[in-house]
């Protein structure tokens, strides 16, 4: 329009100043513009399906957005919002719960299974009923997500006759919704009919948004519930949705701004405050303001204290926080209402930081019984710990059994080949050190008298120890800091050595001086937890 307007502006001044020909040419530079524009309008839906159907893949495989995949009993939900009159798609939040005896592949992190492990992104997909049903709507959701097209026909063409206008319009509008996730990607141009010719119907654009966000234009889907908002009716369901569609491309800022606009309505509560609440957290965590986003999560936790998801991705991340004794509330919390597995495992992880290992190997025993892979692993890395190599690797094939791939299983077994090379390593130096040892000890002879060194002597590996004689003690410094003391000890020497201004390094031993050459050994010195041999030969006697 703006265009236009300026088109027609410069129209009349170029006429008035008497440039009939730049009037006219203005003038079909003006209609081909508008011409432009009508096309783009009428070729919107196309193009949106075009680039649909390149995006959009096996829907019963992905579990794409909005679309749910169950598979041997386990199920996801996203954050979908959807209006409570609306008993067609499933109200959301942020949860999802496994059955208890699966095992979610998703994100490790140490010993523990992370949120999105426990219930996929929070922007995923919704969890459906997978119990029998004779419902019409839930069997035809069922079908879409076969991608049965011709059944999801059969099941809804009578279910939308049924009704007067306008019901029938909002029912035809799931039919049409249905369609697109069976694979029908090109019915998106009829939903944005319907979608337009009924403005006011936010149930339909709504569906219309859950359809784009199916097929991959997540941004599209929340520009169309922000133009369409300020005619619709309800308006709560459509901020949230396109709060969740917004943070999930990246604008959490606008993600909190919808949020918050939902919770300052004095009339939202109950199951759409939880929701708003949940959105705000999330969105408050993605801006890293994590405390913030706790808060919220709580209170909405208040609300629904059965959001299972919600409930574990709180306790990870107090976890994270290193705020072990809530993340062991939200975990025991997650145990008293059935939830086993991942949660099982997770709450061995924190009885572990809290100083009770024994508990917390307890918990892990029992996740690797239900055929939790990583906590095979986290008991294969306690016994190593522990150097009970054959259990670790008991547990390590265990977990590979059940998922060759886990983080935590394989990150054990190589440990163990680590470790094994190590030690076998360390054991031929320390071998080797035993030797050398040997033959300081056979230096020391109780009937040779003792006699301090004085003047400059060189190590075995260069360092120059120019020795002092102090009374009964003989002192030396080295280049490299350390600081050495020789007292008679009976026929021996005693070494005493020390290295920075807090002695924070501390050596001792026993050497002799015998035919100008110092032989002995120092605990400690030059590798701190090793016994090294001190042997070095004078130079230049003191004067």
């Amino acid at each position: 329009m703006t265009v236009i307007f300026f088109g027609l502006a410069s129209s009349v001044l170029t006429f008035i100043l008497g440039g009939l020909l730049w009037t006219l040419v203005l003038l079909i530079l003006m209609v081909m513009l508008v011409i432009a524009a009508l096309v783009r309008t009428l070729n919107r839906e196309h193009v949106a399906r075009v680039r649909a159907e390149t995006k959009v893949g096996v829907l019963e495989a992905t579990g794409v957005n909005d679309i749910v995949t169950v598979s041997e009993g386990q199920s996801t939900q996203s954050g979908t919002v959807v209006d409570e009159s609306d008993t067609s798609l499933k109200p959301a939040g942020e949860s999802g719960v496994h059955s208890s005896t699966d095992e979610p592949t998703g994100s490790v992190k140490g010993d523990v299974v992370t949120h999105a492990a426990q219930s996929g992104d929070p922007a995923s997909s919704p969890e459906i009923d997978t119990k029998p049903v004779e419902d019409p709507v839930q069997l035809a959701y069922q079908a879409a997500l076969r991608r049965e097209p011709k059944e999801v026909e059969r099941l809804l063409t009578g279910w939308v006759a049924e009704v007067d206008p306008p019901e029938r319009v909002e029912r035809e509008s799931l039919l049409v919704y249905y369609r697109i996730v069976a694979g029908q990607t090109a019915q998106v141009t009829e939903l944005y009919r319907l979608a337009d010719a009924n403005p006011s119907a936010g149930v339909i654009a709504l569906r219309l948004a859950l359809a784009l966000d199916v097929l991959g234009e997540k941004r599209q889907a929340a520009d169309e519930l922000a133009a369409r908002l300020p005619v619709v009716n309800p308006k709560q369901a459509l901020r949230l949705q396109e709060a969740r569609l917004r943070r999930s491309v990246g604008e959490p800022a606008v993600a909190l701004a919808l949020a918050q606009t939902v919770l300052n309505d004095s009339g939202v509560s109950g199951a759409r405050r939880h929701d708003a609440l949940v959105e705000e957290g999330y969105a408050l965590e993605a801006l890293g303001r994590m405390h913030e986003a706790l808060g919220a999560f709580e209170k909405a936790l208040e609300i629904d204290p059965s959001n299972a998801s919600l409930r574990f991705h709180v306790a990870y991340e107090y976890s994270q926080l290193k705020l072990q004794s809530l993340a062991l509330a939200h975990y025991e919390a997650l145990e008293s209402q059935g939830e086993t597995g991942v949660t099982i495992n997770n709450l061995g992880a924190a009885l572990h930081d809290l100083g009770l290992p024994m508990l917390g190997t307890d918990y892990y025993l029992r996740a690797a019984k239900q055929g939790v892979a990583i906590a095979c692993g986290n008991l294969a890395s306690r016994l190593l710990d522990a150097g009970f190599i054959e259990e670790a690797e008991r547990w390590i094939t265990e977990g590979e059994k059940l998922d060759p791939t886990n983080p935590r299983v394989t990150g054990a077994a190589a440990r163990v080949q680590r470790e094994r090379e190590t030690e076998s390593s360390q054991r031929e130096d320390l071998l080797s050190e035993g030797l050398r040892l040997r033959a300081v000890i056979r230096s020391f002879d109780a009937r040779v008298g003792v006699a301090l060194p004085g003047g400059r002597f060189v190590t075995e590996t260069g360092d120059v120890l120019n020795f002092q004689i102090e009374g009964e003690v003989s002192k030396a410094k080295a280049a490299n800091g350390w600081e050495f003391e020789l007292r008679p000890s009976e026929t021996l020497l005693a070494v005493s050595a020390k290295k920075g201004l807090f002695t924070t390094n501390k050596a001792d031993g026993f050497c002799v001086l015998h035919e100008g050459e110092l032989i002995g050994y120092v605990k400690g010195w030059p590798i701190k937890g090793r016994v090294g041999v001190l042997k070095a030969t004078l130079t230049r006697t003191e004067t």
